[in-house]
């Protein structure tokens, strides 16, 4: 990225379409595994399918989108490798 930007901005919001699982209940990625204290880090889908519409200012560009596809997921837990943090 070019180090001369000093600005970064952005707007958006997304319409969400797909979690994971079932439209009635969100459901764990892992199923019952996620329980077990033996997979670290954890992880989750949040939003499995969406649409994100808004803009993105980068210095003095600036980058709209419509309808952009869009992924959601979280991940968290004491093993994260140090090449991640």
């Amino acid at each position: 990225f070019p180090r001369s930007f000093t600005r970064c901005r952005w707007e958006f919001c997304i319409e969400p379409l797909a979690g994971w699982g079932p439209p009635e209940r969100q459901q764990s990625t892992a199923g019952w595994l996620s329980a077990l204290p033996i997979f670290e880090p954890h992880w989750q889908v949040l939003l499995a399918h969406g649409e994100a519409t808004g803009w993105i200012e980068w210095g003095d560009r600036r980058y709209e989108f419509e309808a952009a596809p869009a992924y959601s997921e979280k991940n968290w837990g004491g093993g994260f490798p140090n090449k991640w943090i």
